[in-house]
């Protein structure tokens, strides 16, 4: 049984497990503002692109260096962002190359949640 004690702070409870499971997913996990900029991206994100967090949080995902390489993918992603701003789930695949010769598969879905009024 809860008592009021253990319902004091359900919402930091909740938000620290949650980032705690977000930072353990296999697979890659970026979150992004509705403008595309990330906002968050998790450990096997940061894995799969090569880049630490701060080349990551806070810069728009179309602008990240592994797009470099591919002009298509780069227009592939461009094109996901504006379909996931207007409320649709986007699944994008890409082969990104976060190194000059050393490629690796993207697999992502792509959701921007709408704000509140």
């Amino acid at each position: 049984m809860l008592n009021a004690k253990d319902t004091e702070s359900p919402r930091s409870v909740s938000h620290e497990t949650l980032l705690s499971v977000l930072e353990t997913l296999p697979g890659a996990l970026f979150f992004l503002d509705d403008s595309g900029t990330v906002v968050y991206a998790n450990a096997s994100a940061q894995a799969l692109t090569e880049a630490p967090p701060e080349e990551i949080i806070g810069k728009p995902l179309t602008q990240a260096l592994w797009w470099s390489g591919s002009p298509a993918n780069h227009e592939k992603l461009h094109r996901a962002i504006t379909r996931a701003s207007q409320g649709e789930t986007v699944h994008f695949e890409a082969i990104i190359e976060p190194r000059k010769g050393k490629d690796r598969d993207l697999s992502a879905h792509l959701y921007l949640s709408q704000r509140s009024p």
